[in-house]
């Protein structure tokens, strides 16, 4: 996720009310919003802070449906400023393939970056569906010809556990059986930059203001701790993107295959 901080210094509280049944997050931030692939030595180019409130809703916690009682219903929002901070921080790269489809060359952010992110998260059995919709405006400097960088940005996923075992959100999958256990899935993902080309940080040439993407992905779960996973990604531009060697593409397909041992 381009749009959201992978990392912050911040404080924060949070709590459940009305049975459990209601999360609430309240969060104080650095304002850096660093990205997780940044790295460690990151210097603070901005000296405001931001400000983060969630909430997250089972309705039907309590109902006693298998079928119901796992959606969960989820907004989350943040307010911070920002204060002249250079445009060419924005660079936009795909988190499938990692393809920089936006190159930020230009222009400044200077005043309010706000965010809303609703969310749908549904376990049912084997089955697990989840969406997530996120706005994000970063407002320019007094130079640029329109007052906000808008970016909106979605995902949709469906996935399967063949074997049998349940979905439970955020948990590693327990195999009932000495195989293993193995999952299927399919995404979908977009993001779309209003105005990108007339806002000073991004020039048409070479770049796209709109990325599509789909994954088809298997997952092979050994252990609880042992994971193999296998995805096959096509990524469509909206505008044909260029590469430093001349090369240009509309389209591009890839495959990551990953081993993964966690305790």
């Amino acid at each position: 996720n381009r749009l959201n901080p992978g990392r912050e210094l911040s404080l924060g509280a949070f709590g459940t009310i009305f049975n459990g049944s209601l999360d609430w997050y309240a969060i104080v931030n650095n304002g850096q919003a660093t990205l997780n692939d940044n790295g460690r030595a990151v210097n603070d180019a901005n000296d405001q802070k931001e400000g983060i409130l969630a909430l997250r809703y089972r309705p039907f916690m309590g109902s006693g449906s298998d079928f119901l009682k796992g959606m969960r219903l989820s907004l989350a929002g943040s307010y911070g400023s920002v204060d002249n901070a250079p445009g060419t921080s924005f660079d936009l790269i795909s988190t499938e393939l990692s393809i920089m489809y936006a190159d930020a060359t230009g222009g400044a952010f200077d005043g309010y970056r706000r965010r809303v992110v609703p969310q749908l998260s549904w376990p049912i059995g084997p089955f697990s569906i989840r969406g997530e919709y996120t706005y994000r405006a970063d407002e320019l400097a007094n130079a640029a010809s329109r007052d906000a960088l808008r970016t909106k940005a979605w995902y949709a996923y469906l996935t399967y556990i063949l074997t049998g075992e349940d979905k439970r959100p955020e948990e590693r999958i327990v195999p009932k059986g000495e195989w293993g256990a193995v999952e299927v899935g399919f995404r979908v993902a977009s993001l779309t930059i209003d105005d990108a080309f007339t806002s000073g940080v991004f020039v048409q040439a070479g770049n796209t203001n709109s990325i599509y993407a789909y994954t088809f992905g298997v997952n092979w779960w050994v252990t609880r701790n042992v994971r193999f996973t296998l995805d096959v990604i096509r990524e469509h531009y909206s505008d044909p993107i260029t590469f430093d060697t001349g090369r240009t593409e509309r389209m591009l397909m890839g495959m990551i295959f990953r081993g993964q041992i966690d305790f």
